[in-house]
């Protein structure tokens, strides 16, 4: 453990700018007592799911971890879909005798938090029958013989028999989790006349999917059927009628991840398994009489000026890059990086300032004793050269002077296949604004 007056919290995740990924970090990021805690996000832009030969670029941003320098490592099993590459980032901090905090996994000797949505989903469907007095179900599942769409499948069959109601093998179908295979299904029931009372769907996007078949055909929800998902995506409640889902508590996780958090970096916190209910959200798409949720003005004007940012942001990055295409001397791309680099943000490069993109492609792929860092061009003072260097066992640039302040860092390898050249580096006090241009970047 270091001997540091804030605790090092790292957090390894992949694709950052997802919704989930990037609402947790903010998230935790807000309710951590500044004065307490350091927060450092390594991300991947690879999940590991399709065994990928730049898999090996992607998770070098885990081999930047000094386990030295942190206090406890949190990681979501839901979002690197590699097990090797999970068991590797845990058994290395658990042989360090670094805590680790596993979401939604069970993994011995870590301190698990596992969801459980079976009472909201039960919950639901409870609701359907007995307060709507549906009888007459369609259920679309995610992927046949998947475990999560089986288990939901299995929730929603044995809920109804309570009721002594079953559901036939024909009014079962599976979306694969996304939209177009939903067209195809309503499409089919409708030429058929055989739409039913309510269709209960495995997640979010499929039940949205129906919402968008029913405008097209001029039916209504719920007067002509109801509609249910499962997940809970914010945008679901902001449309109408909002959706009847069910949600995971985000507000009791971020409680008890505070709460473990302290416990373990205070050594008062024994190795245990959390659960974390999800709660149903009986809404208007089931026939509840509830109001739409309506977005200020202040919301609506904040979010087209994120994606005006954005926007704008992302053109001049690309500009720059097609400018560095015909590039002769690497000197000029460090340049050029530092141009479209995010304010407070530095590209660390191995090598030096002479070396040529190729020695950095043939160079292995282990870390080396220092890092060149290239500074954004917003940081650096007139007589400040952009170019310094700093140890690797640091992490990041100027460490002793970043535990000091408020902010976070997010950090993710450069890599072009399997070969590392570095890895870029943001710190910043707002998550969700710099997110989507630091993949861009």
């Amino acid at each position: 453990m270091m001997d540091a007056p804030k605790k090092i919290i790292a957090v390894c995740t992949t694709q950052l700018e997802a919704y989930d990924r990037s609402s947790f970090i903010e998230g935790l990021y807000s309710r951590l007592d500044k004065d307490q805690y350091k927060l450092i996000v390594f991300n991947s832009h690879r999940d590991f799911e399709t065994h990928s030969p730049s898999d090996a670029g992607a998770k070098a941003v885990f081999d930047i971890i000094n386990h030295d320098k942190i206090d406890c490592l949190i990681i979501d099993k839901r979002h690197i879909k590699s097990d090797d590459v999970f068991d590797e980032i845990v058994e290395r901090s658990k042989e360090r005798k670094i805590p680790v905090i596993v979401l939604n996994s069970e993994k011995e000797g870590c301190f698990c938090i596992n969801t459980d949505y079976f009472a909201a989903y039960e919950e639901l469907i409870n609701h359907l029958v007995t307060v709507h007095n549906y009888h007459d179900f369609f259920f679309i599942g995610g992927v046949k013989g998947e475990p999560e769409s089986e288990k939901r499948l299995a929730i929603f069959r044995k809920t109804l028999l309570k009721y002594n109601l079953e559901i036939s093998d024909e009014r079962i179908a599976y979306g694969l989790y996304y939209e177009d295979p939903v067209y195809e299904i309503f499409d089919e029931l409708y030429r058929n006349n055989r739409l039913p009372q309510v269709f209960v769907c495995a997640n979010d996007v499929m039940a949205l999917a129906i919402y968008q078949k029913a405008q097209e055909y001029g039916l209504k929800i719920p007067e002509d059927f109801a509609v249910t998902g499962f997940d809970g995506l914010p945008y679901s409640q902001f449309i109408t009628p909002p959706l009847a889902t069910c949600q995971e508590n985000y507000e009791d996780l971020m409680r008890r991840l505070e709460e473990i958090i302290g416990g373990v970096c205070c050594h008062t916190l024994p190795v245990q398994t959390f659960l974390n209910p999800y709660k149903a959200l009986a809404k208007g798409s089931c026939g509840c009489k509830t109001e739409s949720i309506r977005l200020s003005n202040n919301e609506v004007i904040h979010g087209y000026r994120d994606l005006d940012r954005c926007l704008f942001y992302e053109t001049n990055t690309y500009n720059t890059i097609d400018k560095a295409i015909a590039f002769d001397c690497q000197s000029n791309i460090y340049e050029m990086l530092v141009n479209c680099s995010l304010p407070s943000s530095s590209v660390c490069i191995k090598g030096d300032y002479s070396s040529t993109l190729n020695d950095l492609l043939e160079s292995d792929n282990r870390l080396p004793k220092k890092f060149f860092v290239l500074a954004s061009e917003s940081d650096a003072g007139e007589e400040e050269s952009h170019l310094n260097m700093f140890p690797y066992t640091d992490m990041v640039p100027h460490f002793e002077d970043w535990v000091k302040d408020d902010t976070m860092y997010m950090v993710s390898s450069i890599y072009a296949g399997a070969a590392v050249c570095g890895y870029y580096a943001v710190k910043t006090r707002l998550g969700e604004e710099k997110i989507p241009r630091f993949g861009r970047t």
